[in-house]
């Protein structure tokens, strides 16, 4: 795509218009909805103070709503659990299951439920802060610790941009990168953008994983 928009599994494009920063997570937490009696319990891929994206790996049985009178919330971080009333605010049908948007009734919460989801939040912002998003002409230069906690910082860069000429990724500022950094760059590329200017063991590794653009490794 080279410089169009692209989306993550769990990110929603609709970052402007939301109150909360929203993180995606390096590993997926357990979590549930439930609307009309029925409860359906999958992996919450991305967290914000005011909800979470749940993805179900089969198509639930009956027929799911936004904004649904009864709509319950559930995740499990740490050993403990967050829950409470909320609504459905999006829901997204694909080959391998559903994604749903889920967002809290944050005056409803409960001061329990309400002390995990700040500190998950704040674990996940701190994620954040280890990493930098900026904008080099057509480059969008990842610095720091690069993880999918600045997968929504990319997005965000890459509306800006457009697509009136090819964008590339570059890691000339690339400190360290874990494992969610990878599967994000693994998106990136699969929808058409290089992945250029790695430094030393940086470089190596991705390029055993085939992500590294070719001549583009810097020494």
């Amino acid at each position: 795509m080279g410089g169009g928009t692209a989306s993550f599994p769990g990110v929603l494009v609709e970052e402007d218009q939301r109150r909360h920063p929203r993180y995606q997570l390096a590993s997926p937490l357990t979590g549930a909805v439930e609307q009309s009696g029925h409860r359906h319990t999958g992996s919450v891929l991305n967290v914000s103070e005011g909800g979470y994206y749940l993805h179900l790996p089969r198509i639930p049985e009956g027929m799911l709503k936004i904004q649904g009178v009864d709509d319950y919330g559930e995740i499990h971080y740490a050993g403990r659990q967050a829950a409470g009333f909320g609504h459905l605010v999006r829901i997204e049908r694909f080959a391998n299951g559903v994604g749903i948007g889920f967002a809290w009734d944050l005056e409803g919460l409960d001061t329990r439920s309400r002390k995990v989801i700040d500190e998950l939040v704040a674990a996940q912002a701190l994620r954040r802060a280890q990493g930098e998003v900026e904008c080099r002409g057509r480059d969008i230069v990842l610095g720091g610790t690069v993880s999918s906690a600045l997968a929504e910082d990319v997005l965000s860069m890459l509306r800006r941009l457009g697509n009136a000429s090819p964008v590339r990724i570059s890691l000339d500022r690339c400190q360290s990168i874990d494992s969610s950094g990878v599967e994000m760059l693994m998106a990136l590329r699969d929808r058409g953008l290089p992945i250029v200017e790695a430094h030393g063991r940086i470089a190596a590794h991705l390029e055993r994983l085939r992500l590294l653009s070719a001549a583009t490794k810097k020494e």
